[in-house]
């Protein structure tokens, strides 16, 4: 867990300090919220700063924590919360057993949801190719390209349920 007080003594700033997925204590989290105003989203799970980090096209993101089961996650940079989010139409995946190696489509409402941050022309984020498969098939390793660079020299990999991850064509 990163904690305010580590962040005070390691004098950066505090999105270099803390990653989306790191567990915070409480004083990061009301930093987040309260720490210029009053936060722009707070429904007691998820809490968003009340000032914008950035614009594009119209939609304005906010650092954003969330509290579960009386812990605190950092999140990220996310659009606003208060505003519902086009989401992209998410078809159901076609059953065929899938093979590593395959290139494959993942739908992870995350993933479709980052798309609209996308610089138009970039490669689709959800799209990445079979790395491992665990769990007698229930459960697909997908390894994804990162920009333009050689995917056997940068990439991440992620693990996703069989059921959001399809063959591409």
């Amino acid at each position: 867990m990163k904690t305010y007080q580590e962040w005070e003594d390691a004098e950066v700033d505090l999105t270099e300090f803390i990653k989306p997925g790191d567990e915070i204590d409480y004083e990061i989290f009301e930093h987040i919220g309260y720490c210029m105003c009053g936060p722009n989203f707070d429904d007691g799970h998820f809490l968003q700063c009340g000032e914008a980090w950035s614009e594009e096209d119209g939609v304005y993101t906010y650092m954003t924590a969330e509290e579960k089961d009386g812990k605190y996650f950092y999140l990220g940079i996310l659009p606003d919360m208060k505003k519902g989010t086009r989401r992209k139409a998410i078809t159901k995946p076609v059953a065929k057993s899938l093979e590593v190696g395959d290139l494959v489509e993942v739908f992870d409402p995350g993933l479709i949801m980052l798309q609209q941050f996308i610089p138009k022309g970039a490669k689709p984020n959800n799209h990445g190719k079979v790395a491992e498969i665990w769990d007698n098939g229930k459960t697909i390793l997908v390894d994804f390209p990162i920009g333009d660079d050689d995917p056997d020299e940068h990439s991440q990999v992620a693990p996703y349920p069989v059921s959001a991850v399809k063959l591409r064509k």
